[in-house]
């Protein structure tokens, strides 16, 4: 399912509040088919999960981010020692007091909202209560993440596959692109030296004419003439290194 701007923008304010301080992953499948039914019985998803190295302690985030979001069939998926429901604010307001919203939420859950105001973060504004796990159970959630993190690494070396595959298509056409401007260079040289011979050959003659009727001295023919075989030597070298 295509996430919206504002889950993206939600995901970002939540990674940033949490990273560098604990450990965590985005879109946690938890358990194998095997496995599941250990902690859940059915396939499931967390939004966003965290693991402490010092304490130990997993912290699940479910986000929100719509009425109807929040009232779909989807599980809201709460097994961690602390669990949060991760909402805008302004979705908050507009259903803290609802009768269907607090049936929605279990017993114990916590509240964090987004405020996008002037900078995006996130804040709790309900507290959580915090649940024992047993040994089992934070075996399958580390295995889990572990999986899921593996999952996020081989999406990111496809991507980043896919863009070194486009640069060298790109530059496979610049240099198409280059060898046809390279032929046409090739083509204009070969016709600059086939006009030139064709002047040198009639320059001569002329040459002779304006001499016998002295309107060039013998020097004057000698450098034009000179003129004209550099240019000769000059398109017959540049062939050559062609």
């Amino acid at each position: 399912m295509t996430k919206t701007d504002l889950t993206k923008k939600v995901e970002k304010a939540l990674w940033e509040e949490t990273h560098g301080k604990v450990h965590g992953c985005f879109e946690v499948k938890i358990g194998l088919p095997k496995t599941q039914a250990m902690m859940t019985g059915n396939e499931e998803f967390v939004d966003y999960i965290t693991f402490s190295s010092y304490s130990g302690e997993f912290v699940c985030y479910e986000i929100k981010t719509s009425k109807s979001d929040i009232k779909s069939s989807a599980k809201l998926s709460f097994v961690g020692h602390r669990n949060y429901l991760v909402l805008p604010v302004e979705l908050y307001e507009e259903v803290q007091e609802e009768k269907w919203f607090r049936d929605k939420i279990p017993y114990g859950i916590g509240i964090m909202c987004y405020y996008s105001a002037l900078v995006d973060t996130v804040k709790i504004v309900k507290k959580c209560k915090r649940y024992e796990l047993s040994v089992g159970a934070q075996a399958l959630l580390l295995e889990s993440i572990a999986r899921s993190m593996a999952r996020e690494t081989n999406r990111y070396y496809k991507a980043t596959l896919e863009s070194e595959v486009e640069v060298v298509t790109l530059s496979k056409k610049d240099y198409q692109k280059q060898q046809k401007e390279h032929e046409a260079i090739k083509k204009g040289f070969q016709k600059i030296k086939v006009e030139l011979v064709e002047f040198k050959d009639a320059f001569r003659p002329i040459m002779r004419f304006m001499l016998d009727h002295e309107l060039i001295t013998t020097d004057e023919r000698l450098y034009n003439q000179l003129v004209c075989d550099k240019l000769l030597e000059y398109l017959e070298a540049g062939q050559k290194k062609e």
